[in-house]
């Protein structure tokens, strides 16, 4: 059952509510507020995606805890989504059947913020017994910058507490740290956290992020214009999901810039960490030559 979805409080997004009857924001977080009150708080709420952050907000202050599905607790696998799919959609179906009876709401996300698949997700689990709140994130104001994208530290690390920002904000002490972390980048990582997230220890700390889960920290998921947005002009590693709508952005991206496209299906193979080795190390090395005769250059004052 889809409790309510905030796309019926769009107006004019809605062609079936003539435009004297179209419903107001306020009247759906009138409604959030409501369900947050009628509910049992000592359960968890389960979410995909980056959900409408004031949605969030009234969960949290009425005292619920979260549960982010889109990660990868190993639950059992309950076949409902086809082998040759995204892992990431098959994790949010089968954490939440698993997760089920400590479950009092599952908040979805199924617009331009998280990808085509996340209408699909919603219908299967509120036709599953889960209700649902469909709370779609289509805030285009910068909620925050990017302070972690842009930060020295270990990739997967950043790419975690990024992640939990939803429900986790920043401390004071954070925003410090972060900011006094900022670096010049020597790569960048574009794209969604994979569900093997070991594999973004391979990335050197002065890695920036770049693509959704940059605009994750921003609060902006579905300025998906942005994606296409790269800030410097470092070497860039563009990874998708195997199966996603996102690879075909990824392996353009990274054919017109001259980056490594790379995706994954799973645990990373051997073969995938070969691939993203060689390229960390080959451009490591250019990088550092093009640096050397760059100094040289300045040295014996010569005009490039």
């Amino acid at each position: 059952m889809v409790l309510v979805n905030i796309h019926d409080y769009t107006g004019s997004a809605n062609p079936h509510i003539p435009p004297s009857e179209s419903l107001s924001h306020k009247d759906y977080y009138q409604q959030i507020s409501d369900i947050a009150r009628l509910e049992n708080s000592e359960r968890l709420i389960g979410f995909y995606g980056q959900p409408d952050q004031r949605t969030i907000d009234i969960f949290s202050k009425s005292g619920y805890s979260f549960i982010d599905l889109d990660i990868d607790f190993k639950s059992p696998n309950q076949k409902i989504v086809p082998q040759a799919y995204c892992h990431i959609i098959r994790d949010i179906i089968n954490n939440a059947i698993h997760f089920k009876d400590r479950l009092e709401l599952i908040i979805c996300t199924t617009g331009r913020d998280k990808c085509d698949q996340g209408r699909n997700v919603r219908d299967i689990l509120s036709q599953t017994g889960f209700r649902c709140i469909d709370a779609s994130n289509i805030n285009q104001r910068v909620l925050r910058p990017p302070l972690i994208s842009e930060s020295r530290g270990n990739l997967k690390d950043k790419v975690i507490r990024i992640m939990q920002l939803v429900y986790k904000p920043l401390t004071v002490e954070e925003e410090s740290y972060y900011a006094s972390m900022r670096c010049e980048p020597s790569f960048n990582y574009h794209g969604v956290p994979p569900q093997d997230i070991g594999l973004l220890d391979l990335f050197p700390d002065d890695c920036h992020i770049h693509g959704w889960t940059r605009l994750v920290e921003m609060g902006i998921p579905a300025r998906d214009d942005l994606e296409w947005t790269v800030t410097n002009n470092r070497p860039t590693v563009y990874f998708s999901q195997s199966f996603c709508n996102k690879q075909i952005m990824a392996e353009n991206l990274a054919r017109e810039r001259s980056g490594l496209y790379i995706d994954g299906h799973g645990m990373v193979t051997d073969s995938l960490r070969a691939k993203l080795e060689a390229f960390l190390s080959l451009r490591a090395r250019q990088n550092g030559s093009a640096s050397r005769q760059s100094r040289q250059t300045a040295a014996f004052g010569v005009q490039s």
